[in-house]
C-alpha cells in the first residue's frame, strides 16, 4: 500500500488538481482525501458525479435514506 501526502499553504494553487490528476491515473484503487477545511473546492465532486452510473449508488443516495429512517446495515454492506 502506497500512501502520497500533497500539502501545501493556505490558498495555493494545484495542490488538489495534482492529486485529484494522480489519483484519477493510479494504476490500483484510491482514495483522495481533501482535507481543506478553509475553502471547500467542487472539483471532486463534479467528477464523480459526472462519471457515476446512475444505478451505482453514492453518499447522496445514503444521506437521502438515512433522513429517512430508511437505512439498514445492510445498505452500507457490499456481499
Amino acid at each position: 500500500m502506497s500512501v502520497l501526502a500533497f500539502t501545501s499553504f493556505a490558498g495555493s494553487p494545484g495542490v488538489t488538481t495534482a492529486a485529484f490528476a494522480f489519483g484519477v491515473h493510479w494504476p490500483r484503487p484510491v482514495i483522495v482525501f481533501e482535507a481543506e477545511t478553509s475553502n471547500v473546492t467542487s472539483s471532486m465532486a463534479g467528477f464523480f458525479r459526472s462519471n457515476l452510473r446512475p444505478d451505482a449508488g453514492g453518499l447522496d443516495k445514503v444521506a437521502v435514506a438515512y433522513s429517512r429512517n430508511a437505512l439498514t446495515w445492510q445498505d452500507l454492506v457490499d456481499p
